[in-house]
């Protein structure tokens, strides 16, 4: 029995050992390309749920942008070029939105409020203190 076992044992050994993995193609990258990437998260329902609030690197910079969930146009809500800035949530009530951003980098970040007429309102104007949002709403 034990001869068997080991006549077994070779057996596999010597199998598994003639077969050689052929290597597989891996597509390359230039650095251009991989630069190009768009980067796209964040999500919130607006109140009549018509449209997702999201953060996209679209634009070059860190921007809030809406989809228009039957139409799928997508518009660019705030116009950065500097500064990012990252959506946080639509308003449980109406089309106002939460977004932060710092100061081109200096990360004191603030939390603003965009309005329905587009007027952005700073909600933590404080000169060094730094906010952070992570805000839910939940309906019960």
């Amino acid at each position: 029995m034990k001869n068997y076992f080991f006549l077994l044992l070779i057996a596999s050994l010597v199998w598994s050992c003639t077969e050689t993995e052929q290597p597989k193609e891996v597509k390359q990258y230039a650095m251009k390309q991989f630069m190009e990437n768009t980067t796209v998260f964040g999500s919130s329902f607006s109140f009549d749920e018509k449209k997702i609030l999201f953060t996209s690197n679209k634009s070059g910079v860190y921007n809030a942008y809406t989809v228009d969930i039957e139409t799928a146009e997508i518009k660019q809500i705030t116009k950065s070029e500097k500064s990012a800035m990252y959506s946080i949530s639509f308003f449980p009530e109406d089309n106002r939105i939460l977004f932060n951003s710092d100061n081109e980098g200096d990360e004191i970040y603030h939390i603003f409020m965009r309005k329905e007429d587009g007027t952005i309102q700073d909600l933590t104007p404080d000169t060094v203190a730094r906010t952070q949002a992570k805000l839910k709403y939940v309906s019960l």
